[in-house]
């Protein structure tokens, strides 16, 4: 399996997910603005089935690297550039049954690739990095618009508190920016015991059947993400 993760995430948190697989450090130079450089929900959307719908202008060594390796990828059609809304083509969150983001920029790849799933659109573009979506449609964010939006919906949204996650430069980060899931899997870049509403994540997970795996015993930082995919063609 390979792990796709932020190249600046805490070497602690990675050390953790290399007896889970082989990681595969993201960062990128020059194309977006160097809070997100390295943030892989901001270039890769991952779809149901484990495949990742890439931006094109990825750096060519991680398509190569992703070729290579027989990684299963679609490039999409928008670029990822410096400035918002141009950074959040690929940052939604895609369960089995829903496709969740700001729809007005959504790469249309992505939505064409969804379109048999039920489109949720809410206002915030940083959809992934503001949204845990655990299975049996439970929904964790910090987001009051997001809750707001799948609240609407009819969907099993939860809000917590997000103010303790660290995001390096900014006044704080976002969970969905914090975690990977795989399989029953919740995986955690830091440890639980250090936020205000850590409790609560815990009974959210155990509610969704889930097992929280704490990379590390530190703060919990937004690192956009951890992508786990399987090289299945």
């Amino acid at each position: 399996m390979w792990i796709l993760i932020n190249k600046q995430a805490p070497e602690p948190a990675k050390n953790t997910l290399r007896s889970y697989g082989q990681l595969i450090e993201f960062e990128t130079h020059g194309i977006t603005y160097i809070g997100i450089r390295g943030h892989v929900d901001v270039f890769c959307a991952q779809l149901p089935d484990g495949s990742l719908v890439v931006a094109p202008n990825t750096p060519d060594d991680y398509l190569k690297h992703f070729l290579m390796n027989k990684i299963p990828i679609v490039l999409g059609k928008k670029k990822v550039l410096y400035y918002y809304p141009r950074t959040v083509h690929y940052n939604a969150v895609i369960t089995p049954t829903y496709l969740i983001h700001n729809t007005k920029h959504t790469d249309k790849v992505l939505s064409e690739l969804c379109s048999g799933l039920i489109p949720v659109h809410v206002e915030q573009g940083y959809t992934a990095c503001n949204l845990i979506a655990l299975p049996g449609n439970i929904f964790i964010t910090g987001d009051k618009g997001i809750n707001e939006s799948l609240q609407n919906a009819g969907l099993d949204v939860r809000l917590v508190d997000d103010r303790d996650v660290l995001l390096k430069r900014y006044k704080h980060g976002f969970w969905g920016g914090a975690v990977g899931l795989y399989q029953q899997n919740l995986f955690i870049c830091g440890s639980l015991a250090h936020h205000a509403s850590g409790e609560q994540i815990k009974q959210i997970a155990y509610e969704a059947n889930v097992e929280i795996v704490e990379l590390f015993d530190g703060q919990i930082e937004d690192i956009g993400g951890i992508r786990f995919v399987e090289n299945t063609i």
